[in-house]
């Protein structure tokens, strides 16, 4: 939101060193869980960061929670395929020039940690719209891409969509999605550049994007 605000710790956390598949960029990385945690049903729709100490210094885990009944005028869509495009955690991604021996991959998994450094565009510019969205007094649900591919009604329960920072690639349903609700009336609104350029595939219940 407008700040980040503590609303959960797990003590007693026990990590172990786990490798990196081969193939773990495409396949997924496969790690054992430390522990499992359930997200309760009175947290708010939005951005969510777990931080964790590891031997080579903090570490984080980005997830999105939706509202389990529309609860906002506003949805703001998460470009969560863009940040696995540009992912290279584990030796590739879409692009050559980040890739290991300058060849992309055409899939990719989801099943693997973003990078520190931007963590997926979550730092270069979501993270400031999405407070400022808050401390400006929106009432904003959050989603990502993935959910418009999976709930082909997604959008009829909302006046607006709102994309904001490179929301590059989009499933040819999800795109579908967006005209019809605009034919219908609805408002889609983009703060971003380069938005709906690479059309991709989710594959294996949305663990793997294809392009």
């Amino acid at each position: 939101g407008a700040q980040r605000q503590l609303v959960q710790t797990i003590s007693g956390l026990q990590g172990r060193l786990q490798e990196v598949p081969d193939l773990g960029y495409e396949q997924g990385f496969g790690w054992q869980p430390v522990t499992s945690f359930t997200v309760p049903d009175d947290w708010s729709s939005g951005v969510y960061i777990a931080t964790f100490a590891t031997g080579q210094g903090l570490r984080e885990i980005l997830f999105v929670v939706r509202s389990r009944a529309p609860r906002a005028p506003l949805l703001l869509t998460i470009a969560s395929n863009t940040y696995q495009a540009y992912n290279n955690v584990g030796g590739k991604c879409f692009y050559d020039y980040v890739s290991t021996a300058r060849q992309h991959a055409k899939v990719l998994s989801f099943e693997r940690p973003l990078p520190i450094d931007w963590f997926g565009n979550f730092y270069i510019w979501d993270q400031f719209f999405v407070s400022w969205l808050e401390a400006a007094g929106y009432e904003v649900d959050y989603c990502i891409n993935g959910d418009h591919d999976a709930e082909p009604d997604l959008l009829g329960h909302y006046k607006a969509n709102l994309r904001i920072g490179h929301d590059e690639y989009n499933s040819r349903d999800e795109c579908l999605q967006l005209q019809e609700f605009v034919r219908q009336g609805g408002n889609l609104i983009l703060f971003g550049g380069n938005c709906f350029y690479h059309e991709i595939e989710l594959r294996h219940q949305q663990r793997q994007i294809y392009c």
